[in-house]
């Protein structure tokens, strides 16, 4: 382990954590004191192992943003929506497009949330009736809720695609997070500084938006993936707890 790098530090924190935070890190600080003078302190080696250490300070702060503000896939949620019919199961944003869908005028341009296509259709499985049957107080439990403890149950069932999809969807939904206040702190930084280097705020205006979009096309593909092998898991947990029953019985039997 290198030295000053935090306890467990893995390529899962390089890619949640040290990349996020490494983006808004610079951001702030090509704000504060210039892109010309942050360029030519990237070959102090002090200055780099201090900016690491910011970096991943500040994509620990946007993980926690992550785990308060987004802590569901949008698609688990919109499948227990879909599901059970409660419209608490959804993010903010689906419940808003849900409120705009049942009006008059504004219902024909916008739709609500719609059941996302997942493997659990083509193996004829309805995910939120067989969690309910491993969650007795299922209704009275927020989709964090849920979402938290069906991870946890499935941890030991987790395969290496679900693990790799896991790191790829963190890194992507922290990445928008990241962009969203470095595009903020660009806007801030040309509008109430003047006099500081306008190069790295004007880059981030001009890329911030393009950079955005294919995050978010990535994002798509991703989180579909993320949710399909949690299934599958989930699928072969159950499966292995029947067999391990089944094996119990058998037993009984024999004795």
């Amino acid at each position: 382990m290198t030295s000053g790098v935090p306890s467990g530090f893995d390529i899962h924190d390089v890619f949640t954590r040290l990349i996020p935070g490494g983006l808004l890190a610079g951001y702030f600080i090509v704000f504060s004191i210039g892109h010309e003078l942050f360029v030519d302190s990237v070959s102090n080696e002090i200055v780099i192992f201090l900016f690491i250490m910011l970096a991943y300070i500040t994509g620990e702060s946007i993980d926690h943003i992550r785990r308060t503000r987004v802590p569901t896939p949008y698609l688990f949620q919109r499948l227990l929506y879909a599901e059970t019919k409660n419209s608490d199961m959804l993010g903010r944003i689906d419940r808003i497009r849900l409120t705009l869908g049942d009006l008059p005028v504004i219902g024909r341009f916008v739709k609500g949330p719609s059941k996302p296509d997942t493997i659990m259709d083509s193996l004829d499985h309805n995910l939120a009736e067989e969690i309910k049957e491993d969650l007795p107080k299922f209704d009275s439990l927020t989709d964090r809720e849920i979402f938290l403890i069906f991870t946890r149950m499935i941890r030991d069932s987790m395969g290496s695609n679900t693990l790799r999809y896991r790191s790829m969807y963190i890194f992507v939904v922290n990445m928008q997070i990241s962009i969203y206040l470095s595009t903020l702190l660009a806007i801030i930084g040309l509008l109430f500084n003047s006099t500081a280097d306008s190069l790295g705020p004007t880059l981030a205006i001009l890329f911030g938006p393009l950079v955005m979009f294919y995050v978010i096309f990535m994002f798509k593909k991703i989180d579909h993936e993320y949710m399909d092998n949690l299934c599958l898991d989930y699928l072969e947990h159950k499966n292995s707890l029947e067999n391990r029953g089944s094996s119990h019985e058998e037993r009984d039997i024999l004795q």
